[in-house]
């Protein structure tokens, strides 16, 4: 956009004629539209404002991807969650948490790496089979951000 003064000539300059003034548009949070709207231009603050160009630039879109459900057996270390599969515009943040346990719970565990695309831990010891749910939350480099849920069931060793 070009800012002239209100009293400056602007020759061979065309007009550009635009429709009424519409809000923002947002068909996503990736991508947003501002019309901006009147005949040839408008006066603001004593400028004349005119639109030249309209750059609409659109980021891909997060999507968070942490892998599929799986089975484990009590006490099993190095049990690695993924979220490696997950997409959009880097660099990419990743934050996981376990869900539905309150600190202390005997099914909470340690993630270790939980900032990273691939966390692990140790499955706790159970007395019958549990599920453990855990959330990914990608961040993108334009703060934009999706999630996604993992299912892990944690088996009693059978004898």
């Amino acid at each position: 956009m070009r800012v002239w003064p209100a009293n400056q000539a602007r020759p061979n300059d065309p007009l550009v004629s635009l429709p009424p003034v519409t809000p923002i548009v947002r068909e996503n949070p990736q991508l947003e539209i501002l019309a901006v709207g009147g005949t040839g231009c408008c006066s603001y603050y004593g400028y004349d404002l005119r639109v030249d160009d309209i750059v609409v630039t659109r980021f891909a879109e997060v999507v968070a991807n942490a892998g599929a459900d799986v089975s484990v057996d009590e006490g099993t270390t190095g049990i690695a969650l993924d979220g490696s599969q997950s997409s959009g515009s880097p660099p990419l943040a990743y934050h996981w948490q376990q869900l539905g346990v309150n600190p202390g719970d005997p099914l909470e565990v340690a993630l270790s790496g939980s900032d990273t695309a691939t966390p692990t831990f140790q499955a706790p010891q159970v007395t019958q089979n549990q599920t453990l749910t855990f959330q990914l939350t990608v961040t993108d480099s334009h703060n934009a951000s999706a999630s996604d849920m993992v299912n892990v069931t944690v088996a009693t060793y059978s004898d």
